[in-house]
């Protein structure tokens, strides 16, 4: 007992190593009717950022409007006060309580992502953050870069003489990591991402360059605005916080205002400036126009940071393209892609197995070969 009591400590004070992970959840779902020990545990270790709210987690989506397939997510194989806590599902219990467990067990461990990433410095050298010791990393312009708390931090020289140096932090899949910049402002990036940008912000302005997704807060300063350079846009702000999709894979830039003020502009289209308001989304598809959102959903466009998926209204390939990030897979369609759309949240902080468990009743077959997920209807 007190071997499962620091498990799901360790889980939800989010310090449980992959391996703790998979002990916690295999202990679970060999141990149905804990509810009192699993409600103790998220009251004496509450989450820093919970997957949602303990009534949504009991919630049933409602039933779809349109004629395509809606379905409820993950029926699981743990009981309904495991998924309450461990976000593997947020609907009331669907199923059996030992339904999923040979589709899990059939499939190899696959850890979900963690911290990591790669640093590109000036002279082209490359560091890994993954198991770099927590200390000064490397020196840039005569300031020191340290590594801290799994956050790369850069502190401004004292001087700004000699050329421009610029650094670049890269995520692979199945990593995420967090940039202190040099003007204070901070950056988080989700997998598969980068962040390019001078390691002293000497110029009229501050421009640094993305790929992928990353959720910024700015450090104000009135007279050295903010640029953000993707593939596709370029989003002026002063102090705010936002978040930035710019996976090529979408199809489609989006830019979220948390707080604050920007503005984004389409490179192709430069006469096409827009405004944002918080809680407002612009939408780019290459080509063709720049949408405004006036209500986005903020809570979906967050999840990641917060350590969760959202995937209320999302199609089977919008969810797969994020878990082939995230688990660091290729996902292959071995005949045709099923018409299915899926609903609400779960953490990011379990083995991919237990994350599958369900598709099985949703028509959907899967394997993993190598580093590829296999789906088929």
């Amino acid at each position: 007992m007190e071997r499962i009591q620091y498990l799901l400590a360790q889980y939800l004070s989010n310090k449980a190593t992959p391996a703790e992970t998979g002990e916690m959840l295999q202990w679970l779902q060999s141990h149905p009717g804990s509810e009192d020990l699993l409600r103790d545990a998220w009251e004496a270790n509450p989450r820093p950022a919970p997957v949602a709210d303990l009534d949504r987690m009991w919630s049933v989506i409602a039933p779809a409007t349109t004629p395509r397939r809606q379905r409820r997510i993950w029926p699981v194989a743990a009981a309904a006060a495991a998924a309450l806590l461990l976000g593997i599902t947020t609907f009331t219990y669907l199923h059996p309580k030992n339904h999923g467990r040979e589709t899990a067990a059939s499939m190899p461990y696959i850890a979900p992502g963690r911290n990591g990433a790669i640093l590109i410095l000036a002279d082209g050298s490359r560091v890994s953050l993954d198991s770099a010791a927590a200390g000064i990393v490397a020196v840039q312009n005569g300031a020191p870069v340290t590594l801290q708390n799994h956050q790369l931090q850069y502190q401004a020289p004292g001087t700004t003489a000699g050329a421009t140096a610029f650094n670049t932090v890269s995520t692979p899949k199945g990593r995420q990591f967090q940039v202190q910049l040099p003007d204070g402002s901070r950056a988080w990036l989700n997998a598969a991402s980068s962040i390019r940008f001078p390691t002293t912000f000497a110029g009229p302005e501050r421009r640094v360059s993305i790929t992928g997704e990353v959720y910024f807060e700015i450090a104000q300063n009135a007279s050295k605005p903010f640029l953000v350079n993707t593939p596709a846009s370029e989003i002026a702000v002063l102090g705010t916080s936002f978040n930035v999709n710019a996976y090529t894979d979408e199809g489609q830039e989006r830019t979220t205002l948390l707080s604050g003020k920007i503005a984004t502009t389409p490179l192709e289209q430069p006469g096409a400036r827009m405004v944002l308001a918080p809680g407002e989304q612009s939408q780019y598809t290459a080509g063709k126009y720049q949408k405004l959102v006036k209500h986005a959903d903020t809570e979906q466009v967050m999840a990641w940071k917060n350590g969760a998926f959202n995937f209320q209204d999302m199609s089977l390939q919008e969810v797969m393209r994020q878990l082939g990030r995230w688990y660091d897979l290729e996902i292959v369609y071995e005949k045709g892609i099923p018409d299915i759309h899926f609903g609400g949240e779960m953490s990011r902080n379990v083995p991919l197995a237990d994350l599958l468990s369900g598709l099985k009743e949703m028509g959907i077959h899967f394997r993993v070969e190598g580093h590829q997920l296999i789906v088929s209807p």
